[in-house]
């Protein structure tokens, strides 16, 4: 298992060399903290151009390429939108090697990471290195399910994940009971032939007794999370499901509560709502959000290195990723899915 030294001072390097304050990694209202630091801002500004193109330039980029993965209902490209909006271009600028993939919107968890598999082997595949995947939402379980039972831990080096509920999120559970059965939508998806797994694996009770116990982290693989959470207007799309995220689990993004989105190495809170943090507002810029992930992940790399040339002398002092191992036969395990059916 890898071990690492001296996090905190790794972390506010990390985070210095971006032209970010210890506990506050973004500036303008993109506000990345520890849980026990600061109260969140009202609302949320959007740097300017000048400050995201300052970040890109105090970027350092990792060796390892980077693969974003989407969450529920999402997709890589539709029509002039793009999942991650303008991520992908500041990550690049920043001299970021960046794959974007895209699984079945509402299918399950498996499935989608089969497909989320196929697209890092091809990544792998390209750049001839295991690769760094930053998840967003349902990305991370799909993530984290990849890397335990279909062999991630050959294609993948860390999974950092933003606002993915690792606890399940009670709007999931409501929506079932409430929108999917009162309101018949559940019948109406079968009956047009729409997968539903996605939404029934999203509870609680899911996350909880089923996908957690059994989706160990590997040990070859680093975990780090990212929160997000503020308060929410009346006027919000996402009011209603932020009060009754608040009420039964505390300060969330709308969709998604910190304490489930917390998994690994809890790394900080970003003041932004859920679709904020993939820049699906145009009064807010997510992208120094991922510029400063990147620039962590590259001195995560370092730490490694020098981690491993401590414990073992005779270890080559060179920053050159790790290979990838030969290709060997998948040993899928399947989860029983003991959600019932509405």
């Amino acid at each position: 298992m890898m071990k690492y030294i001296n996090r905190q001072s790794l972390i506010s390097s990390s985070i210095s060399s971006s032209s970010f304050s210890c506990r506050r990694i973004c500036v303008g209202g993109i506000s990345m903290m520890n849980t026990h630091h600061r109260k969140m801002s009202t609302a949320a500004k959007s740097p300017s151009t000048a400050e995201v193109n300052e970040a890109i330039k105090k970027s350092s980029a990792p060796t390892f390429p980077v693969v974003l993965a989407h969450g529920l209902l999402g997709f890589d490209r539709l029509g002039p939108f793009d999942y991650f909006m303008n991520v992908k271009g500041a990550l690049e600028a920043a001299g970021v090697k960046v794959e974007i993939t895209v699984v079945p919107p509402t299918k399950s968890i498996e499935d989608r990471a089969k497909r989320l598999k196929e697209q890092i082997i091809v990544a792998t595949e390209k750049y001839q290195t295991k690769v760094h995947v930053i998840a967003h939402s349902m990305g991370g379980l799909d993530t984290r399910f990849m890397a335990s039972h279909l062999d991630g831990h050959k294609y993948i080096r860390s999974i950092t994940t933003l606002a993915t509920p690792h606890r399940g999120s009670y709007v999931a559970e409501w929506g079932i009971q409430n929108i999917g059965v009162k309101w018949k939508l559940i019948n109406l998806l079968k009956f047009l032939g729409i997968p539903i797994e996605a939404f029934l694996q999203l509870t609680p009770q899911y996350c909880n007794e089923v996908l957690n116990p059994n989706t160990p982290d590997h040990e070859d693989i680093s975990y780090f999370s990212y929160g997000a959470a503020r308060p929410l207007k009346p006027y919000h799309a996402m009011y209603f499901f932020g009060q009754l995220l608040q009420r039964t689990e505390g300060d969330n993004d709308g969709l998604v509560s910190l304490t489930s989105a917390k998994w690994g190495e809890y790394l900080g809170t970003c003041t932004c709502d859920h679709m904020e943090i993939i820049n699906w507002s145009p009064f807010f810029d997510a992208s120094k959000i991922y510029l400063g992930i990147t620039d962590f992940l590259s001195k995560h790399e370092g730490e490694i290195v020098r981690n491993n040339q401590s414990s073992s002398p005779s270890s080559p002092s060179s920053s050159t990723p790790s290979p990838l191992p030969d290709k060997q036969n998948d040993n899928n395990s399947n989860i029983q899915n003991k959600q019932e059916a509405a």
